[in-house]
């Protein structure tokens, strides 16, 4: 286990504690940066920079670790979890934590250094005072943290902010333009997954390498690796030309607009969450297919 350094809310009201976890290292000439995150009790979404890049839907007692070096951005950034709103109904024992870690890329994954974390305790309390003092990080500095009840998505919010200094990439889904939720984005947005889920169905993968450029690039970016090795680590690259696999037919009707990265990526989605790229196998197994995208001089690109 990471370890913990305890600090106290203010008024605290009801089980929930917040913990930071600084550490002391040397920045490495070719950072890379993970999300530890260990879920028991509680379902929910673990956010960096607004994006989902874990699910636990069920509350599943979870332990594991997810890059997110490409969701990073150069100064401001902020992570931490939306969790489902249980009315208190939250078991006393349930923890959440969600740790950055910073390590050379290329080495193991317990040899990182634990920059900053955040993590909530106990059954959900009306009200929590939020943050606790700034300061100094790895690589950085951390902010007070925010605890807010989302009413729209009926989910509890907790995020830390956290100010880099170590240069990476300029990623370009964080210069791009703020997405618009109208009927024009909408129509838009269809046609694009439209031109997708036909390469898909025709089985034109070379249609989607295409398609998957940016992503495949800046991932080569994020990883030091090379583009076509980079291509490999995207499941929607390969997966869905095994045999064996039904793609579902797109729903427009039952799909919303959902944006994430402060406006600048977006998707659309099923009531719940789920994307539209959606395949089944004869045994009524699922694989679906996340992404988002966004919007640069009329074009809809697949950037994460």
């Amino acid at each position: 286990m990471f370890k913990r350094m305890v600090l106290a809310l203010g008024a605290l009201l009801g089980a929930y504690f917040l913990f930071i976890s600084p550490g002391v290292a040397v920045i490495p000439d070719k950072p890379v940066f993970a999300l530890q995150i260990e879920m028991v009790g509680r379902g929910g979404h673990v956010i960096f920079n607004g994006v989902p890049v874990f699910r636990n839907y069920g509350g599943l007692t979870t332990s594991i670790q997810v890059p997110v070096t490409e969701y990073v951005v150069n100064g401001p950034n902020n992570f931490g979890f939306e969790l489902f709103d249980d009315n208190n109904k939250a078991p006393a024992d349930a923890y959440v934590s969600a740790t950055l870690v910073l390590r050379q890329n290329g080495t193991p994954k317990d040899q990182g250094s634990n920059v900053v974390s955040i993590a909530m305790t106990g059954a959900f309390a009306e009200t929590l005072a939020s943050g606790y003092p700034p300061e100094a990080t790895i690589g950085g500095s951390a902010g007070r943290a925010r605890f807010v009840r989302n009413e729209a998505k009926r989910m509890l919010v907790v995020t830390r902010p956290w100010t880099s200094t170590i240069r990476l990439p300029e990623w370009r889904w964080n210069h791009s333009e703020l997405v618009v939720d109208n009927e024009t984005t909408r129509t838009e947005l269809r046609a694009a997954y439209q031109a997708l889920w036909d390469a898909l169905a025709a089985k034109q993968r070379d249609v989607l390498i295409r398609m998957l450029d940016e992503k495949a690039s800046e991932l080569a970016l994020a990883y030091y690796i090379s583009k076509d090795d980079a291509v490999k680590l995207i499941e929607l690259a390969d997966k869905p030309f095994e045999e064996g696999w039904t793609l579902k037919p797109l729903e427009w009707d039952k799909m919303k607009l959902a944006t994430v990265g402060d406006g600048r990526l977006t998707s659309l989605r099923y009531q719940g969450g789920r994307t539209p790229i959606n395949y089944t196998d004869d045994e009524h197994n699922r694989n679906s297919f996340d992404m988002w995208w966004r919007h640069e001089r009329g074009r809809w690109i697949i950037a994460r």
